[in-house]
């Protein structure tokens, strides 16, 4: 079997603009949660971890009009250039893939009054797939993976399927989401938001903090060097009991878990 390797990565969160930065930004002990202003005339304020918008402009301006893109695209943009640039990769290879892992994808539009310059059919998944062709001039158009809360495992079991076939030799997977209006009053209707900075697994939690950022990998056929990961192997599976509850049985994960590891 054709082995996969990960050669490189790219992280972008409220932490840092890059892989480096954010663990820097983890050993020193900091947060991205802060307190902002709610979409949502019922709640004063949230705490979110958001990127700020004007250091994003800042990290991608050298590749392109950033009023153009909105803040998924902008995210995406600055992460595959950062793999292209670490990989030392032509765009245009005919051996490469690029596979875009979201939830929501640009879920912002859907707020009419927001980014009226930018056609309102980039709000659909495939309109953000060419919009990654056409800036990077790929030769293959992107193939957008978005099954909610796994989408980022599928989209690297779906690269690496397509590397061992033979399919393709270098298979980008970035995944981005973001904070919106849509999404943030989606978990408020549900009462799940915490009031204050979460405290998972503690007694006394009230909900969650949503948050936004872009991961990027970069899978190869070969390793690139000593610092490549070896993916060993995956695997998905469905239960069909409910559209956002597994079995109570757990027959589903455990048939996910036992293929990944056979």
């Amino acid at each position: 079997m054709i082995p996969v390797f990960i050669n490189a990565h790219s992280i972008i969160s409220p932490l840092g603009f890059s892989s480096e930065e954010n663990f820097e930004s983890l050993l020193n002990g900091k947060t991205g949660i802060s307190s902002i202003t709610s979409p949502i005339p019922t709640f004063s304020k949230v705490y979110c971890a958001t990127i700020d918008n004007s250091i994003l402009d800042a990290s991608v301006n050298k590749h392109i009009e950033t009023r153009n893109f909105t803040k998924v695209e902008r995210l995406l943009l600055s992460s595959i250039h950062q793999i292209l640039e670490k990989a030392k990769l032509e765009s245009t290879s005919e051996d490469l893939l690029i596979i875009i892992s979201t939830t929501k994808g640009n879920i912002e539009l859907a707020d009419k009054t927001h980014l009226q310059h930018i056609p309102e059919e980039r709000i659909h998944l495939w309109s953000l797939a060419a919009t990654l062709q056409l800036h990077f001039s790929t030769k293959h158009t992107p193939i957008v993976v978005s099954n909610a809360c796994i989408s980022g495992v599928n989209a690297l079991i779906i690269a690496s399927r397509l590397l061992r076939e033979g399919a393709y030799k270098q298979v980008i997977v970035a995944g981005v989401d973001i904070v919106s209006k849509f999404v943030l009053s989606g978990f408020q209707s549900f009462m799940a938001i915490s009031g204050e900075a979460c405290k998972p697994f503690d007694k006394h939690r009230k909900g969650i903090n949503l948050g936004e950022g872009c991961g990027t990998l970069l899978l190869s056929t070969e390793p690139l060097d000593s610092h490549s990961v070896k993916v060993l192997g995956g695997s998905t599976s469905n239960d069909a009991n409910h559209i956002s509850r597994p079995s109570r049985t757990g027959d589903g994960l455990s048939l996910a878990l036992r293929k990944a590891l056979n």
